[in-house]
Protein backbone atom coordinates (compact mmCIF):
# COMPACT_ATOMS: atom_id res chain seq x y z
CA UNK A 1 0.00 0.00 0.00
CA UNK A 2 2.70 2.34 0.82
CA UNK A 3 4.60 1.74 -2.28
CA UNK A 4 1.45 2.31 -4.64
CA UNK A 5 1.12 5.46 -2.62
CA UNK A 6 4.50 6.54 -2.70
CA UNK A 7 4.18 5.70 -6.97
CA UNK A 8 1.29 7.68 -7.19
CA UNK A 9 2.58 10.86 -5.41
CA UNK A 10 5.64 10.67 -7.71
CA UNK A 11 3.84 10.51 -11.15
CA UNK A 12 2.09 13.44 -9.62
CA UNK A 13 5.01 15.39 -8.96
CA UNK A 14 6.92 14.64 -12.47
CA UNK A 15 3.94 15.29 -14.17
CA UNK A 16 3.00 11.95 -16.01
CA UNK A 17 -0.01 10.04 -15.35
CA UNK A 18 -0.10 6.65 -15.74
CA UNK A 19 -2.99 4.01 -16.71
CA UNK A 20 -3.76 1.86 -13.94
CA UNK A 21 -5.12 -0.53 -16.86
CA UNK A 22 -4.45 -1.08 -20.94
CA UNK A 23 -7.85 -0.97 -22.02
CA UNK A 24 -7.96 -4.18 -24.95
CA UNK A 25 -11.24 -3.56 -27.20
CA UNK A 26 -10.51 -7.17 -28.43
CA UNK A 27 -11.02 -6.14 -31.96
CA UNK A 28 -8.49 -6.56 -34.47
CA UNK A 29 -8.16 -5.92 -38.37
CA UNK A 30 -8.53 -8.65 -40.55
CA UNK A 31 -5.88 -8.95 -42.61
CA UNK A 32 -5.25 -10.92 -46.12
CA UNK A 33 -3.11 -11.61 -48.84
CA UNK A 34 -3.71 -11.21 -52.47
CA UNK A 35 -1.84 -11.49 -55.17
CA UNK A 36 -1.62 -9.54 -58.45
CA UNK A 37 0.12 -10.31 -61.77
CA UNK A 38 2.10 -7.06 -63.33
CA UNK A 39 -0.47 -6.79 -66.06
CA UNK A 40 -3.30 -6.49 -63.02
CA UNK A 41 -0.71 -3.78 -61.05
CA UNK A 42 -0.23 -2.14 -64.44
CA UNK A 43 -4.00 -1.68 -65.71
CA UNK A 44 -5.79 -1.72 -62.02
CA UNK A 45 -8.19 -4.72 -61.05
CA UNK A 46 -11.19 -5.50 -59.74
CA UNK A 47 -11.29 -8.73 -57.18
CA UNK A 48 -13.08 -10.52 -55.00
CA UNK A 49 -11.73 -12.39 -51.89
CA UNK A 50 -13.42 -13.57 -49.22
CA UNK A 51 -13.31 -13.03 -45.65
CA UNK A 52 -15.76 -14.20 -42.51
CA UNK A 53 -17.55 -16.22 -45.05
CA UNK A 54 -18.57 -12.65 -46.92
CA UNK A 55 -17.73 -12.22 -50.43
CA UNK A 56 -15.95 -8.67 -51.10
CA UNK A 57 -15.37 -6.83 -53.95
CA UNK A 58 -11.91 -5.06 -53.92
CA UNK A 59 -10.85 -2.41 -56.24
CA UNK A 60 -7.61 -2.02 -56.78
CA UNK A 61 -5.74 1.02 -58.42
CA UNK A 62 -3.02 1.32 -61.51
CA UNK A 63 0.89 0.89 -60.33
CA UNK A 64 0.37 -1.29 -56.91
CA UNK A 65 3.03 -2.44 -55.86
CA UNK A 66 4.73 -5.43 -54.21
CA UNK A 67 3.95 -5.74 -50.79
CA UNK A 68 2.06 -2.71 -50.81
CA UNK A 69 -0.74 -2.70 -47.44
CA UNK A 70 -4.17 -1.33 -48.27
CA UNK A 71 -6.27 -0.37 -45.76
CA UNK A 72 -10.54 -0.80 -47.08
CA UNK A 73 -12.56 0.89 -44.63
CA UNK A 74 -15.83 -0.57 -43.63
CA UNK A 75 -15.83 -4.48 -45.14
CA UNK A 76 -14.04 -6.05 -41.59
CA UNK A 77 -17.57 -6.64 -39.79
CA UNK A 78 -18.86 -4.91 -36.51
CA UNK A 79 -17.09 -3.12 -33.99
CA UNK A 80 -14.52 -0.02 -34.60
CA UNK A 81 -12.11 -1.45 -36.67
CA UNK A 82 -14.03 -2.67 -39.11
CA UNK A 83 -11.52 -2.46 -41.74
CA UNK A 84 -9.67 -4.77 -43.98
CA UNK A 85 -6.00 -4.56 -44.26
CA UNK A 86 -5.02 -6.20 -47.42
CA UNK A 87 -1.35 -7.19 -48.05
CA UNK A 88 -0.92 -7.26 -52.22
CA UNK A 89 1.71 -9.12 -53.65
CA UNK A 90 3.16 -8.95 -57.66
CA UNK A 91 4.07 -12.05 -59.19
CA UNK A 92 7.15 -11.78 -61.09
CA UNK A 93 6.47 -11.69 -65.36
CA UNK A 94 8.38 -13.68 -67.58
CA UNK A 95 9.49 -10.81 -69.76
CA UNK A 96 9.92 -7.03 -67.61
CA UNK A 97 11.26 -6.62 -64.63
CA UNK A 98 10.10 -3.94 -62.18
CA UNK A 99 12.25 -1.42 -60.58
CA UNK A 100 10.01 1.49 -58.86
CA UNK A 101 7.74 2.72 -61.66
CA UNK A 102 10.04 1.71 -63.78
CA UNK A 103 10.52 -1.37 -66.21
CA UNK A 104 13.30 -3.27 -67.91
CA UNK A 105 13.11 -5.83 -70.63
CA UNK A 106 15.19 -7.42 -73.11
CA UNK A 107 15.33 -7.26 -76.78
CA UNK A 108 16.95 -9.60 -79.33
CA UNK A 109 17.68 -8.33 -82.62
CA UNK A 110 19.97 -10.09 -85.22
CA UNK A 111 23.26 -8.99 -85.70
CA UNK A 112 22.94 -7.30 -89.03
CA UNK A 113 20.31 -4.69 -87.22
CA UNK A 114 23.15 -4.05 -85.15
CA UNK A 115 25.71 -3.30 -87.78
CA UNK A 116 23.20 -1.86 -90.63
CA UNK A 117 20.28 -0.12 -87.75
CA UNK A 118 16.41 -0.02 -88.59
CA UNK A 119 13.65 -0.50 -86.61
CA UNK A 120 11.72 -3.36 -84.45
CA UNK A 121 8.09 -3.36 -82.86
CA UNK A 122 8.11 -4.59 -79.48
CA UNK A 123 5.33 -5.68 -77.15
CA UNK A 124 5.03 -3.64 -73.97
CA UNK A 125 2.25 -3.68 -71.17
CA UNK A 126 0.85 -0.43 -73.07
CA UNK A 127 0.89 -2.61 -76.22
CA UNK A 128 3.21 -2.49 -78.93
CA UNK A 129 5.95 0.00 -80.01
CA UNK A 130 8.08 0.65 -82.66
CA UNK A 131 11.73 1.27 -81.99
CA UNK A 132 14.48 2.42 -83.85
CA UNK A 133 17.98 0.53 -83.47
CA UNK A 134 20.79 2.62 -84.23
CA UNK A 135 23.75 1.80 -86.53
CA UNK A 136 26.45 0.22 -84.88
CA UNK A 137 24.53 -1.00 -81.55
CA UNK A 138 26.17 -3.27 -79.10
CA UNK A 139 25.02 -6.00 -76.98
CA UNK A 140 24.15 -4.60 -73.54
CA UNK A 141 22.97 -0.91 -75.04
CA UNK A 142 20.24 0.56 -73.39
CA UNK A 143 17.09 2.38 -74.65
CA UNK A 144 15.17 4.20 -72.52
CA UNK A 145 11.27 4.59 -73.55
CA UNK A 146 9.72 7.38 -71.14
CA UNK A 147 6.14 7.05 -70.16
CA UNK A 148 6.46 3.11 -70.89
CA UNK A 149 6.90 2.22 -67.97
CA UNK A 150 4.49 1.69 -64.92
CA UNK A 151 1.67 4.06 -64.07
CA UNK A 152 2.82 5.93 -60.70
CA UNK A 153 0.15 4.72 -57.69
CA UNK A 154 -2.55 7.26 -57.32
CA UNK A 155 -1.17 9.82 -59.84
CA UNK A 156 -3.23 10.01 -62.94
CA UNK A 157 -1.35 10.13 -66.32
CA UNK A 158 1.80 9.68 -64.65
CA UNK A 159 4.23 6.92 -65.80
CA UNK A 160 7.67 5.40 -64.98
CA UNK A 161 9.70 3.99 -67.99
CA UNK A 162 10.72 1.50 -69.79
CA UNK A 163 14.70 0.31 -70.30
CA UNK A 164 15.20 -1.72 -73.25
CA UNK A 165 18.51 -3.74 -73.01
CA UNK A 166 19.36 -4.75 -76.53
CA UNK A 167 20.68 -8.05 -76.69
CA UNK A 168 22.96 -9.00 -79.78
CA UNK A 169 22.07 -12.87 -82.02
CA UNK A 170 24.98 -14.33 -82.85
CA UNK A 171 25.10 -14.35 -87.04
CA UNK A 172 24.78 -17.76 -88.99
CA UNK A 173 27.55 -16.73 -91.89
CA UNK A 174 28.28 -18.69 -94.72
CA UNK A 175 32.24 -19.28 -95.25
CA UNK A 176 32.36 -17.02 -97.99
CA UNK A 177 30.76 -14.23 -95.47
CA UNK A 178 33.41 -15.53 -93.17
CA UNK A 179 36.21 -15.13 -95.32
CA UNK A 180 34.65 -11.64 -95.76
CA UNK A 181 35.14 -10.75 -92.65
CA UNK A 182 38.66 -11.66 -92.04
CA UNK A 183 39.40 -9.26 -95.18
CA UNK A 184 37.79 -6.41 -93.36
CA UNK A 185 39.90 -7.23 -89.95
CA UNK A 186 42.89 -5.28 -89.64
Amino acid sequence: MTNQLSRSVREQHSGRRRSKRKVDTGARVPQTELTLSLEEAYLGATRFIRLNGRRIKVALAPGIVDCQIMRINGKGGRGPNHGISLALKVSPHRKFQRNGNNLRRDLSIESEMAVFGGTVWMKTLRGKVKITIPKRTTAGKKIRLRGFGMPVYGKKNKFGDLVVNITVKPARLKQEQIDLFGTLAP
